[in-house]
């Protein structure tokens, strides 16, 4: 009994007030909306540059696969100076780095790490471009494993930088921070 009469007053309030119906019902679909397809916290097209240190066939597939990506927008550097700079001037979010005897060290069975140093001051970003980044690495290790070529699983090894980098001095000096 009572209910019918909550549902009687509600039912008269909505058709004197139809702004009501707009707050109730529109307003909560416009957000559903708005939050389901306009903010997207998927990283797309992100810009990273690519320096290989190794010109061998094995770290050349692994590059390509970056090409290949949706998720990247890939630039080619000729070296670490050179990305660091791009990376400093916000140009890339981020260094894709094969390091020198990354092809023998893959070969021979030994860890053969990919490093991908990442702009640290968007952390939410640098670990979606992390996952990116392991996710192309992942894909492309089974693929060799489904050719059945023998190679060692390459990690990658992530440093995020926030601020600004200094250009390699040393080839075992150049990253800040490192996370894990």
């Amino acid at each position: 009994m009572r209910m019918r009469g909550i549902l009687k007053k509600e039912t008269l309030q909505i058709l004197r007030d139809p702004s009501s119906i707009a707050l109730a019902i529109v307003m909560p679909l416009a957000l559903l909306f708005i939050f389901g397809y306009g903010v997207t916290l998927d990283a797309e097209h992100v810009p990273v540059a690519i320096v290989s240190d190794d010109a061998g066939q094995m770290a050349r597939a692994p590059l390509a696969r970056f090409d290949l990506s949706p998720n990247f927008e890939t630039r080619r550097a000729a070296s670490m100076v050179e990305a660091v700079n791009l990376l400093n001037t916000r140009q890339v979010d981020g260094i894709i780095h094969l390091q020198d005897g990354f092809s023998s060290r893959l070969s021979s069975m030994n860890p053969a790490p990919v490093q991908a140093i990442l702009n640290g001051i968007d952390a939410n970003r640098a670990r979606l471009i992390q996952g990116y980044t392991q996710g192309v690495i992942s894909k492309w290790s089974a693929l060799r494993r489904a050719r059945g070529e023998a190679a060692a699983t390459p990690a990658v090894t992530v440093s995020s930088v926030s601020g600004s980098m200094k250009p390699p001095k040393v080839a075992t000096s150049w990253c800040r921070g490192s996370s894990p």
